[in-house]
């Protein structure tokens, strides 16, 4: 593998990787096929372990070389990267790009001549795992017309956010790159998902950026993440919504439209349920704090 090639790996320049690549010949091509082996890359990047971002790199030379989808999954096949997606689920990724925050580059690599077998790898792979996307490269195939909406899908990877990166400020971009997820997707929120999120005390943080952000044209939906207390669900999770309920900092016609929702409250717990409404209550005195 030239120097060339290996420079712009390592520094993660997707557009010389496309340029580079694009231009060897088959055989060359062919070369880099054939370096499935761990350490072989372990080399290359001069690490001791194949991080996540350093396998991305890695699967995306390797679709930049392949021809068709058919023979990407094989290829991937032999290099064997795994990751965990969710929670309480391990999944072998069919095409392990797929997986990364890197929307742009794949985006571009997919509207080029050498890439557009991808689409229909897009589209493949969405009808057989949809589940091993990331959200922003779901919502950039979506944008694009690539695939179609899915609302449990999309409310499903929307929170697997939490495995990607661990500031809530990157995850609040990301939100805010695509408004009608305020509308479409986070709403929906209480229907899909009925697990604990490990990183859930960050998404409340989430949640209240996007509120000083005024992200949210209408916080209603807060009604079913109230609702969601009288299911007869893991305390953890009921604590869970509890505290998004806060990061969402619903003034008290929001918190409590109706006689029912505070029995919802209750349902936590005297103590949380005094605190919750105490902490709406104090935010609603002083928005500053938020």
């Amino acid at each position: 593998m030239n120097k060339e090639l290996i420079s712009a790996l390592r520094t993660e320049n997707w557009a010389e990787i496309r340029r580079i690549t694009f231009a060897l010949s088959e055989e060359e091509k062919a070369q880099i096929k054939k370096q499935t082996q761990h350490k072989d890359w372990e080399n290359i990047f001069e690490k001791k372990h194949l991080s996540y971002e350093i396998r991305y790199v890695i699967t995306y030379l390797m679709m930049c070389v392949c021809h068709s989808v058919e023979e990407l999954l094989s290829v991937e096949k032999q290099l064997d990267f795994t990751s965990i997606k969710s929670y309480h689920t391990r999944i072998k990724y069919p095409l392990f790009f797929l997986n990364s925050q890197h929307s742009q580059a794949f985006m571009d690599f997919i509207h080029t001549h050498e890439g557009a077998y991808m689409i229909k790898g897009s589209q493949q792979i969405f009808e057989q795992s949809p589940r091993s996307f990331s959200i922003e490269i779901l919502l950039a195939l979506y944008t694009e017309g690539i695939i179609p909406f899915n609302e449990e899908i999309f409310v499903k990877n929307l929170y697997d956010i939490e495995y990607s990166r661990t500031q809530e400020a990157k995850a609040a971009e990301v939100l805010l790159q695509y408004p009608e997820l305020a509308t479409c997707v986070i709403p929906h929120t209480a229907t899909y998902i009925d697990y604990v999120i490990s990183s859930s005390l960050e998404w409340q943080k989430v949640f209240t950026l996007l509120c000083k952000k005024n992200y949210f044209p209408d916080k209603s939906f807060v009604t079913s993440f109230i609702e969601v207390l009288l299911n007869p669900w893991k305390k953890n999770v009921l604590d869970m919504y509890c505290r998004w309920i806060e990061g969402l900092v619903p003034n008290e016609e929001e918190l409590l439209p109706k006689p029912t929702h505070a029995l919802c409250l209750a349902n936590l717990g005297q103590i949380i349920a005094y605190q919750l409404c105490d902490e709406v209550h104090c935010s609603n005195k002083h928005p500053s704090r938020f």
